[in-house]
């Protein structure tokens, strides 16, 4: 099998995949290539007692970045408000959600020496040995290549994102509907409790109703699995297929493979009624979660993109255009909401004018929705 890991390490957001024979099978997304990133699991971080509560056997704790974290209360230790100690992460912070420490049986200091957020990324959807291609300035790929002796890592392209499907998986993996071959469409639905998956077969043409459900069904399995994994999805998962229990054999059976090739998926018995339930490991905050917020309805009703993304999304852009165009001017155009984020952060469009000198210039649009960018050249 062939593995590629792609690295975009911007100075907005670090993009990352991982490509199998071709295919992307899993995506990550984070902070910028110099900012810090929030505590991840495996990792040891000293955090502050913020509050006991002895009732739950719990404690409230303030990690170092910023973030919230709570712990079951040690069974022969005595834990005080304001404490200092050091804690192993479990599971890190998402939004509306506390990352899950537990107290380090190591407790001295943690290593100043942070994972970069393209690390962090190798470490969650990578793996061991795989040839790497990354998008990024110059002392952050000496920095990585420094932190992976022996593996091949290589400059890469911009359009690796476009020629590799790179940049379509992630547009799929944040929309609500994915559409298969022979007509099957799935909705994935994400909430706080659970995520929901609905088949529709209305398109899809066979000769026998049952047996082109049972096997539009079972086809439709290895998609919905590799969708849950492209949108880091966790937690409980509900299936809805078109079929009764008695038809779907082949189906159940098709679940308990896929789960059987992802480590701690578990799969529950088909119900009657044709609902089957997984149960999937979350380390991390969803695709979703980590390029959106409450509000507004893209791209998926209730939620909307952070500003953050928009205008990382929008830089992207402008990256591009520069580049096609060596010597011309070329006018980045942002809604007022944008622009104000993006003039706040000098940073952000420094690595542009280092490679392309002061050819990019930025226009504020007071009355255009904050998702809409454009670019143009200069007059």
């Amino acid at each position: 099998m062939s593995r590629l890991f792609v690295i975009d390490a911007g100075p907005v957001e670090t993009r990352a995949a991982l490509i199998e024979n071709d295919i992307v099978t899993a995506l990550w997304a984070g902070p910028g290539a110099d900012e810090k990133l929030p505590p991840q699991p495996g990792e040891r971080a000293a955090v502050t007692i913020r509050t006991i509560d002895t009732s739950l056997g719990l404690a409230f704790a303030d990690l170092p970045t910023g973030e919230e974290g709570v712990m079951p209360l040690p069974l022969r230790q005595t834990l005080s408000q304001g404490e200092r100690l050091v804690v192993d992460i479990r599971r890190a912070a998402r939004p509306g959600k506390l990352a899950d420490l537990r107290v380090s049986p190591d407790q001295s200091e943690p290593d100043e020496i942070r994972p970069t957020a393209a690390t962090a990324a190798l470490s969650a959807i990578g793996g061991e040995g795989d040839a790497v291609s990354f998008l990024g300035q110059g002392p952050a790929f000496t920095a990585l290549k420094a932190t992976l002796p022996g593996r091949s890592v290589e400059r890469a392209d911009f359009s690796i994102f476009e020629t590799s499907g790179i940049e379509a998986a992630f547009e799929e993996a944040l929309s609500r509907q994915v559409s298969l071959a022979d007509g099957v469409r799935l909705t994935i639905d994400e909430t706080e409790a659970l995520s929901a998956v609905d088949i529709d077969l209305s398109a899809v043409k066979g000769q026998s109703a049952s047996g082109t459900r049972e096997r539009a069904s079972r086809l439709a399995v290895p998609e919905i699995a590799r969708q849950l994994t492209l949108r880091a999805i966790g937690g409980q998962v509900v299936i809805d297929f078109p079929l009764a229990r008695r038809q779907g054999r082949a189906v159940e059976s098709a679940l308990q493979g896929e789960c059987a090739l992802r480590g701690g998926w578990r799969v529950h018995r088909l119900t009657e009624t044709g609902l089957a339930a997984l149960t999937v490991p979350r380390a991390r905050p969803s695709l979703l979660e980590t390029l959106t917020e409450p509000g507004g309805d893209a791209p998926v009703p209730g939620r909307r993109f952070t500003a953050r993304h928009l205008a990382a999304r929008a830089l992207r852009r402008a990256e591009r255009a520069l580049a096609t165009s060596r010597s011309a001017g070329i006018v980045l155009h942002l809604p007022q909401e944008i622009a104000a984020l993006v003039d706040a952060h000098p940073g952000w469009t420094r690595p542009l004018r280092d490679s392309y000198g002061e050819r990019l210039t930025l226009k504020s649009h007071e009355t255009r929705n904050r998702e809409w960018c454009d670019v143009s050249d200069t007059d």
